[in-house]
């Protein structure tokens, strides 16, 4: 019921069909060379949060964000996958707008460090320099890039 809930399909419209309906066109071959890889190696499972996220298609075409766990089984000298996946589209609709909302919140104490007249800047604790504002900038006559090193700009 859940995956007929996810992909659109009823359960007799996707039994004895290929996998790759489910699959995005561009996915499709790096999919077939993971499970390949999957089915020839030693693991016999992989649990969700172990890989990065997957990209599947519903019925409608509408591509959505999935977590997938596997498992591998030997039935009678065959090979067979069980998967359990999760729709995490609502979970990355939020970390996307958390993170536009701490691009926003950042570029507006970036313009608040830039108007102080004192130099300002962070480390981590070994003295790796990470941010420098424009009159840290100024005073020491470095780009940020170069006291950075990390090409991200000013504070």
């Amino acid at each position: 019921h859940g995956a007929e809930t996810i992909f659109g399909y009823t359960s007799q419209e996707a039994i004895g069909q290929h996998l790759d309906m489910l699959i995005p066109d561009r996915y499709r071959s790096r999919h077939e060379q993971h499970l390949r890889h999957f089915q020839s190696g030693t693991d016999v499972a992989r649990r969700m949060g172990e890989r990065s996220e997957v990209m599947a298609r519903r019925r409608n075409g509408e591509e959505f964000y999935a977590e997938a766990s596997i498992s591998k089984l030997e039935i009678d000298g065959k090979i067979a996958f069980t998967v359990v996946l999760r729709d995490i589209t609502r979970q990355k609709q939020l970390e996307d707008s958390l993170e536009r909302r701490v691009e926003a919140r950042t570029a507006e104490l970036n313009a608040v460090l830039d108007s102080v007249p004192d130099a300002i800047g962070t480390c981590t604790p070994d003295g790796t320099i990470r941010t420098v504002n424009a009159t840290c900038i100024k005073l020491f006559g470095y780009s940020a890039e170069e006291r950075t090193g990390e090409g991200d700009g000013v504070a």
